[in-house]
């Protein structure tokens, strides 16, 4: 539920989020399902494609990218071109499994979407972030969540940076995401960062940064 006090810190994370100029954000199923929705993909079983990675038509020369980790294969993507309103559009990179059915990937090929296949049964961040490198020339990607997603590119070593803006808001909602939550591919393990810098931003918020040990 939003407050009405976070809105001077939710303004600088997002005037945060734009002056990284990184190559391309990253985010978790859940978090893209907030903004694409969560209707399941209407995928025909019964499609082949080929073996491997795919990168749609002028994809490798797009301007930015939306990079989305779901080897569930379960975003409903309308188009391979992610549109938000204030934001300029994005082409829109899956990072999936091998697992990942063939008819998910169809349908992506379909909409004009690419994807990255890294891992046998499970995700293979760092594989991926290798991929993303070498098919797309993304070197500076800014993991944006949820949890998962944050703790993937953390074991994986992926993360050199820690920038979290802290909201003057409490709540004992169960539901809310965290930074970072561990998944079986994504073990918990103790990460050290030292502190870079701290400051009190919009009112009463904290934009601190943490650079890796």
């Amino acid at each position: 539920m939003f407050d009405p006090a976070s809105s001077g810190s939710l303004g600088v994370y997002v005037a945060l989020q734009k002056g990284f100029g990184a190559d391309a954000v990253a985010y978790g199923s859940a978090p893209t399902k907030g903004f694409v929705g969560a209707g399941h993909p209407h995928v025909d079983v019964g499609t082949n494609v080929p073996e491997g990675d795919y990168v749609a038509a002028g994809a490798a020369d797009a301007a930015s990218y939306y990079v989305s980790l779901d080897s569930a294969g379960e975003i409903a993507w309308p188009s391979g071109t992610f549109r938000r309103a204030g934001r300029p559009d994005v082409h829109v990179i899956e990072l999936l499994t091998e697992e990942t059915p063939a008819a998910y990937r169809a349908y992506l090929c379909e909409r004009g979407a690419s994807y990255v296949v890294a891992g046998a049964h499970e995700l293979d961040v760092a594989l991926a972030c290798e991929k993303l490198a070498e098919l797309f020339g993304i070197k500076h990607l800014l993991v944006c969540g949820g949890g998962i997603a944050d703790q993937s590119f953390l074991a994986a070593g992926a993360l050199d940076e820690l920038s979290v803006v802290f909201v003057p808001v409490a709540t004992g909602d169960r539901n809310v995401a965290t930074i970072f939550d561990a998944a079986p591919f994504a073990p918990a393990a103790p990460h050290a960062f030292a502190l870079a810098s701290a400051e009190r931003v919009g009112g009463d918020g904290l934009h601190v940064v943490w650079r890796k040990a």
